[in-house]
């Protein structure tokens, strides 16, 4: 399935279930990220969570007289790792789309958890000589399937602050000459801000 398919599917089924709605919000989410680069096996170098920012539009809907709603969300990340060795530095940049189960044990406080779906948009390796080499024959897989649990807090009507952790499921089986291993995969932390542009 091609992106802009996957993208329109989502906006429709966003605007299909607004009908149904009592409550819904086009939003917008930024905030800061540490991904990891896991596998089973060890690692020829030591690796240190990749720190970036993150960002995305939100489309929010809480059904009329239910503690139950849905987010549909499409952003971008920056996965991989620091690795020790000075001469390598992983740079994988993904869109994101999470479709997730909101359930709200109060007015404020919003759980979800659900699936994320990521288009791997580049694969590098950018090494200290400022060369940047690609690494598409290693991370092969251009989609990968995600799971995610999140927990946020309404500030006030306009603003949320959360939280969230994402696991991937999808693994990557080609050999990785670098850090010498097989079958890895992204992992990733994020706190953020929320932000309701319209309703």
């Amino acid at each position: 399935m091609k992106l802009k398919h996957l993208y329109s599917l989502l906006l429709l089924s966003t605007v299909t279930l607004s009908s149904m709605g009592q409550e819904y919000h086009l939003g917008l989410r930024a905030g800061y990220s540490q991904a990891n680069l896991e596998a089973d096996d060890e690692s020829a170098f030591t690796l240190k969570a990749r720190q970036a920012f993150t960002f995305a539009f939100t489309h929010n809907l809480r059904f009329r007289q239910s503690p139950i709603g849905f987010s549909i969300e499409t952003g971008y990340v920056l996965k991989g790792a620091r690795i020790s060795d000075p001469g390598n530095d992983y740079r994988l940049q993904y869109m994101n789309f999470p479709v997730l189960l909101d359930i709200y044990p109060s007015e404020n406080l919003r759980l979800s958890v659900g699936p994320e779906i990521s288009f791997l948009a580049d694969a590098r390796n950018r090494t200290t000589d400022s060369t940047s080499v690609n690494l598409n024959s290693v991370f092969d897989k251009r989609w990968e399937l995600s799971g995610t649990i999140g927990l946020s807090y309404a500030l006030d009507f306009f603003v949320d602050i959360g939280a969230r952790y994402t696991h991937g499921f999808s693994k990557y089986e080609n050999l990785d000459a670098i850090l010498n291993r097989r079958e890895q995969y992204n992992s990733y932390f994020q706190i953020y801000f929320g932000i309701k542009l319209a309703n």
